[in-house]
């Protein structure tokens, strides 16, 4: 088989965003390992020296060509085919190949020497900021595990504005990097949870909703048999 030689530059990819790229996306991760040779992007018959076509439905190269049989009318058909995983660590597996890379990326962070893991250093907490909308309960979730990355308005205010749409009426208590949620294009709503969990005003303004997200979140995280130094891989 013959595949495209690629080298890499060093891929950016964390895993967080090697997580959210290829967890349950085969395509998307037999893209990224074509880019890095890994995969073959085209087979050559060895039958006609021809170039195979691909079936993706049947993760397959097959030549398929015809030729004329000598003083004959008649044709007769390649059937040479082989396995896109042939000769590669995907190879007679029975796994899904994107689960196959999860484990991957989880042996490498956890055996790199480069680790945080492995430094020897109590695992920091993890901070976690995200919203969800009352109506059609869509949510996000962002870890702020990022070099740099705080709960300040210069970390905050760029994802708001990522996942938010303009405009919209945001509900959250006085942390100090909402104060000019206003003027960033949304109508802010803040509870003071030193005083009550609901304008009194107004029973339609309140945090349960997000509340109750993170009570979730917490109860999942403390459950028994969850380690925290996996904690990134589980969330994710």
């Amino acid at each position: 088989m013959a595949t495209v030689q690629v080298t890499c530059a060093g891929c950016p990819l964390d895993p967080w965003r090697f997580i959210k790229n290829f967890h349950s996306e085969n395509e998307n991760f037999f893209e990224y390992l074509k880019s890095h040779g890994v995969l073959p992007t085209g087979v050559v018959c060895p039958k006609c020296d021809e170039s195979c076509k691909y079936r993706s439905d049947r993760l397959q190269f097959y030549c398929g060509r015809y030729w004329k049989i000598s003083k004959s009318k008649k044709r007769v058909q390649c059937n040479y085919s082989v396995s896109l995983y042939k000769g590669t660590f995907l190879d007679n597996t029975h796994l899904q190949p994107w689960e196959i890379g999860l484990l991957v990326i989880h042996w490498l962070e956890k055996n790199s020497a480069t680790s945080k893991y492995n430094r020897g250093r109590e695992l920091k907490s993890i901070w976690l900021f995200g919203g969800i909308e009352r109506v059609a309960k869509k949510k996000f979730i962002v870890p702020l595990h990022q070099e740099g990355q705080d709960r300040s308005a210069a970390t905050l205010i760029p994802i708001i504005s990522k996942y938010i749409r303009a405009g919209s009426t945001v509900m959250s208590y006085g942390w100090a990097a909402y104060k000019n949620l206003d003027k960033e294009g949304y109508i802010h709503r803040v509870i003071n949870h030193s005083e009550n969990f609901m304008d009194p005003n107004d029973r339609s303004v309140h945090t349960q909703n997000i509340e109750r997200e993170w009570r979730n979140i917490k109860e999942w995280a403390k459950r028994p048999g969850i380690r925290t130094e996996y904690f990134e891989q589980y969330f994710g």
